[in-house]
C-alpha cells in the first residue's frame, strides 16, 4: 500500500516533541523515546587553570558548550510492513546535511508554556537499528539521530518579544527565561550619533556613533553563538558599520526584569526568552 506520513498531534507525549524540516517526533509515524542533550543543560567548559608552585587552581570565567542532541525514536507503520523504509527515507531525508546550514529546530516538553528552540545540524550518520527477523515483519524501526547546536541556550519559539523605547525615555524588558538572553537593539533613524542604548539595571551599554537617515535603522545584533558573530547591519543587510561602534558593554537581557532607556534616537529592543 502507498505509505502516508502521520503528523500526530502537538501535544507532547512523556518523551517530549521535536519538530525539524517538516518533520514532527511526538505521536504520529515518527514517536520520541528520548531527547538527550534538549532535556539535559548544555556541557560546561571547565575554566579551572592549575596553579604551577601552589595547590589548586585559579578558577576564571566557566562557560557552556556547544549543544549535542541525541534523539531517538521509531518510525511506526503499523500492519503496513513495506511502508517502514519509506517513513525512514522520509525522516533521512528531513535530517540530510544538505548545506550545512543550521536549521531551527522546535521541541516541547509537557507542561511548558510555550515550546523552545535552538539552530542545529545534524552531527553524524542517522542510524537505524536492525531488529532480529522476527520484528523485521513489524511496520517498525528504531533510529537515533545525532545533532549539534553551536548555540547553547534554548530560545522561546512561539514568542519573538520587541519593545521601542522612545529617545530620552525608558521601559521595562522581561526575561521569562533562566538565563540571560542575546538580542538585536535597531537604532531608528533619523539621528546624528553617538545615540545609546542603556540598561539602567546593570550599568550596561550599545553606543553607535554613526548617522542614519529617516527611514533607515542600524541594526546590532549581540549573539557571539549566532551565524556570523555579533554584526551591526544598516536596513538594507548591508555589513560594515562595525567601525562606528562606541563603548560597547551591554550584550545580554538578564532574565526577570531590567529597566532600559534610549538616548538620541528612539530604539527598538528585540529578543526571545532563554533557557539552558
Amino acid at each position: 500500500m502507498a505509505y502516508s506520513y502521520n503528523a500526530g498531534t502537538t501535544t507532547p507525549t512523556y518523551a517530549g516533541l521535536v519538530e525539524f524540516n517538516g518533520i514532527r517526533i511526538n505521536d504520529g509515524t515518527f514517536k520520541s523515546d528520548h531527547l538527550a542533550g534538549l532535556i539535559d543543560t548544555p556541557p560546561v567548559r571547565s575554566s579551572l587553570r592549575d596553579l604551577s608552585q601552589d595547590h589548586g587552581a585559579l578558577d576564571a570565567n566557566p562557560l557552556y558548550g556547544v549543544r549535542e542532541i541525541a534523539i531517538s525514536g521509531w518510525a511506526y507503520t503499523g500492519q503496513a510492513v513495506d511502508d517502514v523504509f519509506s517513513a525512514v527515507d522520509q525522516l533521512r531525508a528531513a535530517f540530510a546535511l544538505g548545506d550545512g546550514s543550521l536549521k531551527t529546530l522546535v521541541f516541547q516538553q509537557r507542561g511548558w508554556a510555550t515550546r523552545r528552540q535552538v539552530s542545529a545540524r545534524i552531527n553524524g550518520p542517522l542510524t537505524i537499528d536492525e531488529p532480529d527477523l522476527v520484528q523485521k515483519k513489524k511496520g517498525s524501526r528504531s533510529f537515533t539521530i545525532p545533532m549539534i547546536a553551536p548555540d547553547p541556550l534554548a530560545y522561546d519559539a512561539d514568542n519573538l518579544k520587541s519593545v521601542t523605547i522612545s529617545a530620552g525615555g525608558s521601559a521595562t524588558l522581561t526575561n521569562n527565561g533562566s538565563v540571560a538572553t542575546p538580542f538585536i537593539a535597531q537604532f531608528n533613524g533619523a539621528f546624528t550619533g553617538p545615540v545609546t542604548l542603556t540598561n539602567n539595571t546593570a550599568s550596561e551599554s550599545i553606543e553607535y556613533d554613526g548617522n542614519a537617515l529617516a527611514g533607515a535603522y542600524i541594526q546590532v545584533q549581540t549573539n557571539p553563538a549566532a551565524p556570523g558573530g555579533r554584526t551591526v547591519t544598516n536596513n538594507t543587510g548591508d555589513v560594515g558599520y562595525y567601525q562606528y561602534m562606541g563603548a560597547w558593554s551591554a550584550f545580554t537581557i538578564p532574565p526577570g526584569t531590567s529597566t532600559w532607556s534610549a538616548s538620541g534616537c528612539s530604539v527598538t529592543v528585540i529578543w526571545r526568552d532563554a533557557w539552558v
